[in-house]
């Protein structure tokens, strides 16, 4: 028990922590492995160069003549998935907080010291990179002193690449990371960290082991549901996958269950042993909180159950993804599903492309926003649809999220300017060495649209976000609904700022008209809030040439024949249908808000 010990490495995005865990693990193992990156498991991340699940490793080291375990948890860096850091640091004892020596301190850095804190767990500053030619490690440790109110003297110095500094690494992790408290007499009880679903082994779940001992064959009993499973096998991954007679106090492994049900728990959700099961649940972390909505239907409405399959694998190790049954008017069946932010969401349709072979359809995210009616009744809304222009409401309320921007001193007009074109009220600033941090109030409906990549444009790419759902605040709200031959298209409706509409529907419209193909009637395209048009455009009748055939001779002829022609046109335009093509909204939903 006294040599295990259990740490997460947390850092902002591309700080190096795969690598560090890379090093951890040839150290360990005594061999070099081919691959980078070992404990990403899925192309999404190797392709995008990012960790989007926390992954588990258990690694023996000998220090001083005595053997010790280390069970190590990787994770991701994207403000998307801070859900998974949490996760992560209440399984352990202690954590890595990695600091590119580069780049300096960013806003996931922040974030996730801060987290780390909360959890009252021990903290190891790493300057991470320091082979690199730029790297400026006193400015940044002055940086993390002034800040975070780290002492520079505690800060070790690594390059995670090159191997420098790792053995020292591991003597501060031993010296300082506490051992697991010793509890091995108490009553079996673990914590759920992660689950997924193998089609021939069923449900596969990583767990901590906080008391007691769990054995092959035991039977275990789900706080949440009061259901009891049969452990068919347990073990540990040191990566490769191995089996164990037994889980003891302090350790983290897995264990396969002989339920191919998805969903039989929640992860976070607490075990117990149905011989003795637990009254009181552990105080894992809090459920997440979905921050953006979007409609995802399949392109093949055949494939609906398919798609229903594949999301009640997903949420199995994503319990931040939520998701409940939904009718379109143009998609027809289909779900609301709730994520995290724009990359959460870019992952699962990704997800379900790749690992169900599925094609969807993703309509424009939306958040949630808060209606207080005449009566003080107070709705959520987080479709559009749900929000009904002529009910009477005192008062619209929409989501702020509190928003941290680290970047260059010579960039800070450039952000400044940003974040006041999209509504933002700064409320902090601090100056290091030679970056800043700024802090802003800014509504989330405007991080919907392409803010960070206008924040990368400005900045040059040097600069980092982070951000949180603050609280809701009054604002000047409406819907806008688009009518194609004044009938409204359920599917192109949003919920904005009054400011912002007439530009909104302006560059909507002309998408439209650019993508309908013409018909034998003229379309009418119009955008509009309540029974008021506040833009329109036509797309003219395709026009057949009835007086081809007509060589000379009297005008009137001719005349008569485009007359009979117009009033055919009328009767098709009252009775006509028009025909969208999918690339329509396709279109239109990857230009994004």
């Amino acid at each position: 028990m006294k040599y295990i010990r259990n740490f997460s490495i947390i850092a902002h995005i591309d700080h190096g922590k795969s690598t560090l865990a890379d090093r951890f693990i040839e150290l360990s193992k005594k061999k070099k492995y081919k691959a980078n990156q070992i404990l990403d498991s899925m192309d999404l991340e190797k392709e995008k160069g990012i960790t989007i699940k926390s992954q588990c490793v258990t690694l023996p080291y000998t220090y001083n003549n005595e053997n010790y375990i280390f069970n190590i948890i990787d994770t991701p860096g994207h403000a998307d998935f801070s859900y998974e850091v949490s996760r992560a640091l209440s399984s352990c004892e202690g954590a890595i907080l990695l600091i590119d020596a580069s780049q300096g301190i960013e806003a996931q850095t922040l974030s996730n010291y801060n987290k780390a804190i909360k959890e009252n767990i021990k903290v190891i500053p790493v300057l991470n990179k320091i082979d690199l030619i730029q790297a400026r490690p006193e400015d940044i440790k002055n940086d993390l002193n002034n800040i975070l109110k780290i002492d520079s003297n505690e800060i070790i110095e690594i390059s995670a690449k090159e191997g420098t500094g790792i053995n020292n690494l591991i003597k501060n992790i031993i010296d300082k990371i506490p051992a697991p408290k010793n509890n091995d007499k108490n009553p079996f009880k673990a914590l759920i960290i992660d689950s997924w679903y193998n089609n021939f082994l069923g449900i596969i779940s990583l767990i901590r082991v906080m008391d007691g001992t769990l054995s092959k064959d035991n039977i275990i009993s789900i706080y949440s549901t009061n259901k009891s499973y049969k452990i068919n096998k347990l073990g540990v991954f040191t990566p490769e996958k191995i089996y164990k007679n037994e889980l003891k106090t302090g350790e983290i492994g897995f264990i396969e269950m002989d339920s191919k049900s998805t969903n039989i728990f929640s992860i976070g959700d607490t075990i117990s042993l149905t011989s003795n099961p637990t009254k009181t649940p552990l105080p894992g972390f809090k459920k997440t909180t979905s921050k953006v909505f979007a409609g995802i239907f399949p392109e093949d409405p055949k494939d609906f159950k398919h798609l229903t399959l594949a999301l009640s694998k997903l949420i199995l190790n994503d319990s931040s993804l939520v998701y409940s049954g939904q009718k379109s008017n143009i998609f027809g069946f289909g779900f609301k599903c709730g994520f995290l932010g724009l990359l959460h969401m870019e992952i699962i349709q990704e997800r379900l492309k790749r690992e169900y072979n599925l094609e969807i359809i993703t309509t424009f995210p939306n958040v949630i926003f808060k209606l207080i009616k005449h009566n003080n009744e107070v709705i959520y809304i987080d479709t559009p649809t749900m929000f009904n222009e002529n009910e009477r409401t005192t008062k619209i309320l929409e989501p702020i999220a509190k928003i941290n921007i680290i970047t260059y001193k010579e960039y800070l007009g450039q952000v400044i300017t940003l974040c006041i074109k999209n509504r933002g009220i700064q409320t902090n600033i601090i100056y290091t060495s030679n970056q800043v941090s700024i802090d802003y109030e800014i509504p989330m409906v405007e991080l919907l649209s392409d803010f960070f990549e206008q924040l990368q444009t400005v900045t040059s790419g040097f600069s980092s976000l982070d951000y949180y759902f603050y609280k809701f605040k009054e604002a000047n709200l409406t819907k806008l609904n688009i009518l194609i031959n004044k009938k409204k298209v359920d599917a192109l409706e949003f919920i904005l700022h009054k400011d912002k509409a007439y530009n909104k529907s302006k560059a909507i419209i002309e998408t439209i008209k650019k993508l309908i193909p013409k018909h034998m009637f003229e379309i009418s395209i119009q955008a509009a809030i309540g029974k008021k048009i506040i833009s329109k455009t036509t797309i003219k009748a395709l026009r057949k040439n009835v007086t081809e055939k007509c060589y000379g001779g009297d005008i009137s002829r001719k005349k008569k024949l485009l007359k009979k022609q117009a009033k055919g046109k009328k009767r098709m335009k009252n009775i006509g249908t028009v025909q969208i093509p999918q690339e329509t909204f396709l279109t239109i939903f990857r230009k994004g808000r």
